[in-house]
């Protein structure tokens, strides 16, 4: 008892099992015996670090294929077309042979197997050309509304996407457009939406269901259109070609004029596994209902190639796939294997004073995407063994808060207009009035 008493005083930690004595000096076999003991110790070690390699092996050939796969994803619509001419495909050779000098002055199909867009332009009575107002110029093309033109029809631009943008930019971008054609500002109806991954996981667990009739700008687009529809002659609905760049919202746009999600739209789930960088693969026709007994045909095109990849330089290439990659924002951009085009098509686009409040940064030179990301680096503790600044790292965490919405996403034109002045025409000036409600839900720069 009085041993017990004083090993509780003792600080010095003593197991309460047994010590094992070991195998005694004196017997005859000792040797033997623990040379098997470290001979299976040896062998355990070696299947261990083998389990350990074998591992570290499949993670990175996991990593390498996601990599591979995100070059695949992320490559524009340009690229995807100048890598093949590069390549040189000979169906598309025998296809392009057997086209007609008129038919190769408008921008043809994604799909090589469509009809050519000549054909969707001669049967419409109006073109509407959906706009990213992220970006407008990138999805603009000034020689489709040339041919639209020529044709006699009527261009109509769509500003999509408004809710992306603040308040300064689209008025901004709207005054200028209005200089060449009439526009509205849009946002699709939330159930028409492009679905999210999340999205997809929480349906059936009481989420709330999305409403198709809060589409912004709608009032103003039926307006426009049943004006339209009223001045044609005959019983022949108003025919209308909804064209535009891949993933611009054209099909969005279609199923907010329809009132409900029926035709397809792009889901980030669905491009995991296809890598198409469109969601409509050929044209699609449905009708809208007016009132006054007038009616819609709405013909939902593909997304179109604005440029042929034989004018396009290596350089204009490489610039035009960053665009793409930026504006696009499908998966995880973060994990591009070479992000510098990336990143020097982001800091250009981007305010140097913005990006220096959101990472708290010195000034640098504006447009050199390496002195800000050597400063990002420095600020957060990217430093390489040699005392350099780890850039690439410092990329990847800029775009992963790029593909977050941490940076704000929006251009600005280089000279807008003062202000969109009052068309002499009634159903825009009309059309236009109805600018103000929507411009009010929107977000001023400051906010965002």
């Amino acid at each position: 008892r009085k041993k017990s008493k004083e090993a509780k005083k003792n600080p010095q930690w003593k197991s309460k099992h047994a010590k094992d004595p070991g195998i005694p000096n004196n017997f005859p076999y000792k040797d033997q015996i623990l040379a098997e003991v470290a001979e299976q110790r040896r062998v355990a070690a070696e299947e261990k670090q083998k389990r350990k390699d074998e591992k570290k092996a499949a993670k990175a050939q996991i990593a390498e294929d996601d990599e591979d796969e995100d070059e695949v994803a992320f490559d524009g619509i340009r690229a995807i077309a100048a890598q093949r001419a590069v390549d040189g495909d000979a169906e598309d050779e025998e296809m392009d042979a057997d086209v007609s000098e008129e038919e190769d002055e408008v921008p043809v199909l994604i799909n090589p197997d469509l009809p050519n867009l000549k054909v969707v332009l001669d049967a419409a009575d109006v073109v509407i050309e959906v706009l990213d107002s992220r970006d407008p110029p990138s999805s603009q093309s000034a020689h489709l509304e040339e041919v639209a033109k020529e044709l006699g029809k009527k261009v109509l631009l769509v500003l999509n996407k408004i809710d992306a943008c603040p308040r300064e930019a689209v008025e901004a971008w709207a005054a200028t457009l209005r200089q060449e054609h009439p526009t509205v500002l849009f946002r699709s109806s939330s159930a028409c939406l492009p679905v999210s991954i999340a999205d997809t996981w929480s349906k059936g667990k009481g989420k709330e269901r999305e409403r198709a009739d809060d589409a912004w700008g709608l009032d103003a687009l039926t307006c426009l259109l049943q004006q339209w529809a009223a001045e044609k002659k005959g019983d022949e609905p108003l025919t209308i070609a909804v064209v535009g760049i891949t993933n611009s919202g054209k099909t969005s746009f279609v199923n907010s004029l329809l009132g409900k999600a029926v035709l397809q739209t792009y889901t980030l789930a669905a491009s995991m596994n296809d890598f198409s960088p469109t969601t409509t693969t050929h044209p699609q026709e449905v009708t809208v209902d007016l009132e006054g007994g007038k009616s819609l045909r709405v013909i939902d095109t593909p997304g179109l190639l604005w440029h042929h990849a034989e004018d396009l330089s290596d350089e204009d290439v490489a610039r035009i796939r960053a665009r793409d990659i930026l504006l696009r924002n499908r998966g995880h951009i973060e994990r591009l294997k070479d992000p510098s085009a990336v990143m020097s098509e982001l800091v250009s686009r981007s305010s140097r004073e913005d990006l220096m409040l959101l990472y708290n940064l010195p000034i640098f030179m504006d447009g050199d995407a390496t002195a800000f990301l050597s400063s990002v680096a420095r600020a957060n503790g990217f430093i390489k063994k040699n005392g350099s600044p780890d850039l690439t790292g410092a990329a990847r965490t800029v775009l992963r808060d790029w593909s977050s919405g941490k940076i704000a996403r929006f251009t600005v034109p280089s000279n807008p207009p003062p202000s969109s002045s009052v068309p002499s025409d009634k159903a825009l000036a009309a059309a236009y009035a109805k600018d103000e409600p929507i411009l009010s839900k929107l977000s001023t720069r400051k906010e965002l």
